[in-house]
C-alpha cells in the first residue's frame, strides 16, 4: 500500500478536525518526534473548505455551479517572523469552467469570502508570500533612520534567536535521553550558519516591494464590506505622501467631494 503523502494527510486533518483558522504546526511540539526533525520548517496548513457543507472546494467564477475536484495537494515557502514555513494547500481543477485550474490561495478564491479574507495570514506574491504581522516591523522600522534594512537586520535576529532556543531545548531533550540510554548518540543539529541561510530573510527591496502593494487587501476587504453597507462617503489617503497632505473624499455615488462638504 502507497504511503499517504504528508500533505494530503495534514489537509485532510484539518478539513476533518475543522481547524480553522489555521494554527502553525512547530516540528519540536510534535509527540515523539525525533530531533533531526526540529530545525525543519513549521507548517500551516489553509483547508477553508471545512466551512462548507459539503467539505470540498468551490469554484472562483461567481454563481458557477460546477463542482471542482481536488486534483493536488501542495506545500509553498512563505516567511513568517521567526522562520520560514510550509503553506500546505490543495490545487483545484474544474473541467467544465472557463478556470480550469486554481488553488485555494489563489486571490479570486481567498477574497470570495470576508471569513477567509480577514483569516489567511500571509501576503502572496508570484514567487513569495509574506506574514501580515511582518508588516509592523517594516512600519516601526520605516520611522526610523534604518528603514527597511533595519527590519531585515531585527527578522533575521529573530530567527538567531529561535536557532538558539531550539539548541537549548535539544540540549535538554538529550540529557534525559541520556539519562535513561547511556550509549544514545544524539543527531548533530545544523550550524548557526546553516540555520540561518536557510532561513534568511528577503532582500530589503522585495520586502519594500510587498510593502507597498499589501494595502491591495485592506482595498479589497473595504470594497467588499461597503458592498453590504449604507455608507455617505469614502475618506482615502495617500500614504506614499505626507501624512493626510493628500485627503480624497468619495460620495456614495464614487463621485469626489471636497473635505468639510457634506454628501450628496
Amino acid at each position: 500500500m502507497a504511503k499517504e503523502k504528508p500533505e494530503r494527510a495534514a489537509v485532510v486533518a484539518a478539513i476533518a478536525q475543522r481547524h480553522f483558522p489555521p494554527a502553525l504546526k512547530y516540528p519540536e511540539r510534535k509527540k515523539d518526534s525525533l530531533l533531526s526533525t526540529w530545525f525543519a520548517y513549521p507548517t500551516l496548513t489553509w483547508a477553508p473548505e471545512c466551512l462548507t457543507p459539503t467539505r470540498k472546494p468551490k469554484c472562483i467564477v461567481q454563481e458557477c455551479p460546477c463542482e471542482p475536484k481536488v486534483k493536488e495537494y501542495m506545500q509553498r515557502t512563505v516567511e513568517d517572523v521567526e522562520h520560514k514555513t510550509y503553506c500546505i494547500m490543495q490545487g483545484i481543477h474544474a473541467p467544465v469552467c472557463r478556470v480550469v485550474r486554481f488553488s485555494n490561495i489563489d486571490e479570486d478564491y481567498i477574497s470570495s469570502s470576508k471569513m477567509l479574507l480577514l483569516n489567511f495570514p500571509y501576503l502572496l506574491t508570484y514567487k513569495s508570500g509574506i506574514f501580515v504581522e511582518i508588516f509592523d516591523i517594516i512600519f516601526d522600522s520605516m520611522l526610523t533612520t534604518k528603514g527597511i534594512a533595519g527590519a531585515v537586520s531585527n527578522i533575521n535576529l529573530r530567527r538567531q534567536k529561535r536557532y538558539y532556543r531550539l539548541l537549548a531545548f535539544a540540549g535538554v531533550a538529550v540529557e534525559i535521553r541520556r539519562a535513561v540510554e547511556a550509549a544514545y548518540a544524539s543527531p548533530l543539529p545544523p550550524t548557526e550558519e546553516q540555520h540561518i541561510d536557510k532561513n534568511a530573510c528577503m532582500d530589503s527591496e522585495t520586502l519594500r516591494n510587498i510593502w507597498l502593494t499589501q494595502t491591495n487587501i485592506y482595498i479589497t476587504l473595504c470594497e467588499a464590506q461597503m458592498a453590504d453597507t449604507v455608507w455617505n462617503c469614502a475618506i482615502k489617503l495617500d500614504h506614499l505622501q505626507k501624512f493626510c497632505s493628500k485627503l480624497k473624499v468619495h460620495g456614495a455615488d464614487d463621485s469626489k467631494i471636497q473635505p468639510g462638504t457634506s454628501s450628496k
